[in-house]
């Protein structure tokens, strides 16, 4: 297992605990094409798989064009080649955090753990309340098999959306999954350690 980078999941969540002090909670707009920011596309697909984001800036000229033309292959089923514009996309503009998301949800499909969690760290770095972000981080974690670390990336997705939100039922229904995981994996080392130790077995 490789995970080099270092993704923001303390520095987050200090971020949501003052904007909730000053009144001013970090809110997603729910969208049917939750993956993607596309304020000049409206509803451009349907999936319940990732989480809804908060409504992103219009863009224009050629990042525009690779950016959304990125969006409507994801909505076709052809990740491969939405990576490749969304590719082009970042080579115009590699500062705006949506792009890396969507590169984060390509790279998933595509089952590349660890350039997912790259593209997700960058997008939390780029803007450290983007909070789609976290949910595929957490995915992206548990692939390479860190479960204490998707714990803590999905619970930063919770802290950062609303709580009618579909999809942080799913998360906290994730995190539960994988604390029993976590359990059953103590359990199991400590079944294991007695076992081979007959000082510890002694009764």
């Amino acid at each position: 297992m490789l995970i080099k980078r270092k993704h923001r999941l303390p520095f987050a969540l200090a971020l949501v605990v003052v904007s909730v002090a000053m009144g001013g909670y970090l809110l997603n707009k729910p969208a049917l094409q939750p993956t993607l920011v596309a304020p000049v596309m409206e509803n451009p697909g349907q999936t319940d798989k990732t989480p809804p984001v908060v409504q992103g800036r219009k863009h224009k000229g050629e990042f525009a064009e690779h950016f959304y033309k990125g969006l409507e292959l994801m909505r076709q089923g052809r990740p491969k080649d939405a990576l490749a514009m969304f590719e082009l996309a970042h080579r115009r503009n590699p500062n705006i955090p949506e792009v890396h998301v969507n590169i984060g949800y390509v790279l998933l499909e595509t089952q590349q753990w660890q350039a997912a969690y790259n593209a997700f760290d960058e997008a939390t770095i780029l803007r450290p309340e983007q909070a789609n972000a976290y949910y595929g981080m957490a995915e992206a974690l548990e692939k390479l098999g860190s479960i204490q670390g998707a714990i803590g990336a999905m619970n930063t997705y919770i802290h950062l959306t609303k709580n009618d939100s579909p999809f942080k039922r799913k998360a906290e229904a994730a995190i539960w999954e994988w604390k029993q995981i976590v359990a059953l994996s103590s359990n199991s080392s400590n079944t294991t350690t007695r076992s081979d130790n007959p000082a510890i077995n002694t009764e």
